[in-house]
């Protein structure tokens, strides 16, 4: 292949783009760089053209590939808020357009982007020939994209060759991989030093950006690559809680108590939970807050933000193995085969570019090790009461629930409460107070307790238990059996209560704020 040849690289100003174009232009090949006007492209020089615009204007898919004798095609949005009719002009019809144009101009090679989110995550091991689904219209339009490809084999056009990413991480990224720099000082913010260090979980091998290009760039220069689809993902598949760990280690903080995270038939259960739009907003919408505080504690840049999206979800809750053999055979090796080893210098980057703090302590500095969290609950239900009348009447207790520290919280499981309950011709709006054990791990119990003033001026202790049953979660977990005493620990109502875990488990998170 000529040295002199001229690549056009789309999403320039991504963190796989600003791989592919170093790559290039250390190799000796002209650049043609693409993104919108607004992005943050590479300054032009001595074998660098940008060009910027729209890649959803046919015409200037057209204008940007005048030149071009190879395509690397890595823009498209991946915000799975959007719907389909909001991505496939770019997704979907500028990958059909940008083809069509690299053909006029008679390009060799055509290296497109997919996902590895598009599989059928249904076993473990997912190679090339897993069946393909989609869970969303982003992947639904990466689906297509592919299709498009492969229905112009054959008809004099430049050769398709297809990449499937695993889940990125690498220096310039704000989005998926760059979560992995904010976990760790979430965590400290709440437990201090040590930080927790977790075990378990679902496994997964991520890829460094840097190998992503480097995949991108020997593929388009390997004719027995071309017309072929490609995993990839490095050879180290991890569980969850080793990655965390090495980004805790990046940062040089010491870890302490050992955390299981929970494994694979628990979150199993609550897929149906997790593969939502709801969960994701949750996380997103309690870790955005805190990562703002951080933010402005260190004085970082404002550039990674919280936004997990349900592309993800598989991974939240089984294996999910990315099969490189195919990619491999043809030669191709991993300069990052470990995202443990390849982590440090990756937030060396994030640091050095002030999106990252740094977290050793200046002489005098005092770790805020006491932080903690507050949030409101809602249950509703029935009750009666033990004097022969056994009519059900409605109940409903609102309460606000703090920990003054979650590394004590960790360790003793107990929050307080406050708030208000109302049972029908018993109590009305009457003020509680007590606390909330949420002993899941040595219990398999949510106990809470409280005192409150009956209307007729009775204390009364209320006691709920949610009994945690593994074989059914959902159903027990949200379940609450209900006993109501005088304060001589005489019986005087019972009764049961349910949590909605979709819309009260929205209101509860998003009522989830730290306390200082």
């Amino acid at each position: 292949m000529s040295e002199a040849a001229t690549v056009a690289v789309t999403g320039a100003a991504g963190s796989v783009g600003g791989f592919i174009i170093d790559l290039l232009r250390e190799k000796g090949y002209g650049v043609i760089a693409i993104d919108l006007p607004s992005a943050r492209l590479p300054e032009p020089g001595e074998g660098l053209e940008v060009r910027a615009g729209d890649l959803t204007d046919r015409g200037f898919c057209e204008s940007c590939l005048v030149g071009a004798d190879h395509v690397i095609h890595t823009a498209a949005v991946i915000d799975i808020s959007w719907t389909y009719e909001q991505l496939r002009p770019i997704n979907v019809d500028a990958v059909r357009n940008l083809y069509e144009a690299a053909r006029k101009h008679r390009a060799l090679t055509f290296v497109h982007f997919s996902s590895g989110s598009i599989y059928d995550h249904g076993g473990m091991l997912v190679d090339e020939e897993t069946p393909l689904k989609a869970t969303s219209p982003y992947e639904q339009t990466k689906i297509e994209s592919e299709e498009i490809l492969r229905s112009y084999h054959g008809k004099g056009g430049p050769a398709y060759v297809i990449l499937r990413p695993s889940l990125i991480y690498g220096p310039r990224g704000r989005l998926l991989g760059a979560q992995l720099v904010t976990a760790s000082p979430l965590m400290r913010l709440f437990t201090g030093e040590p930080v927790l260090r977790f075990v378990g979980g679902p496994r997964l091998n991520w890829v460094h950006a840097e190998d992503v290009a480097r995949a991108a760039v020997f593929c388009m220069e390997h004719e027995k690559c071309w017309g072929q689809e490609f995993n990839v993902a490095d050879d180290t598949p991890l569980p969850f809680g080793d990655v965390i760990n090495a980004a805790s280690k990046a940062y040089g903080l010491p870890m302490g108590r050992t955390v299981p995270v929970p494994p694979k038939w628990v979150t199993r259960i609550f897929y149906r939970f997790i593969d939502t739009d709801l969960f994701f907003n949750v996380i997103n919408g309690a870790g955005g807050p805190l990562w703002d505080l951080i933010r402005g504690r260190y004085s970082l840049a404002d550039e990674i933000r919280i936004n997990l999206d349900r592309s993800t979800a598989s991974y939240f809750v089984k294996d999910v193995i990315f099969d490189n053999k195919k990619l491999r055979s043809t030669g191709f090796e991993f300069k990052w085969p470990d995202i443990r080893t390849a982590f440090a210098g990756v937030l060396t980057w994030y640091q050095d570019q002030g999106w990252a703090p740094r977290l050793w302590l200046a002489p005098g500095e005092d770790i805020p090790d006491t932080w903690g969290f507050q949030f409101r609950q809602r249950l509703s239900g029935t009750f009666s009461t033990r004097d022969g009348c056994l009519v059900d009447r409605p109940l409903e207790f609102n309460v606000t629930g703090r920990a003054k520290s979650v590394r004590r919280f960790i360790v003793d499981n107990v929050a307080t409460l406050r708030g208000t309950i109302d049972m029908e011709g018993f109590a009305t709006a009457a003020r509680l107070e007590g606390t909330l054990e949420a002993a899941l791990l040595r219990k398999g119990k949510f106990i809470y307790e409280y005192d409150f003033t009956a209307d007729d001026g009775t204390r009364c202790h209320f006691r709920g238990v949610e009994d945690v049953e593994p074989a059914n979660l959902l159903e027990t977990m949200t379940t609450m059996d209900i006993d109501v005493t005088d304060e001589a620990g005489r019986p005087v109502a019972e009764g049961s209560a349910r949590f909605d875990i979709r819309a009260d488990l929205l209101n509860m998170a998003a009522s989830m704020r730290p306390r200082p």
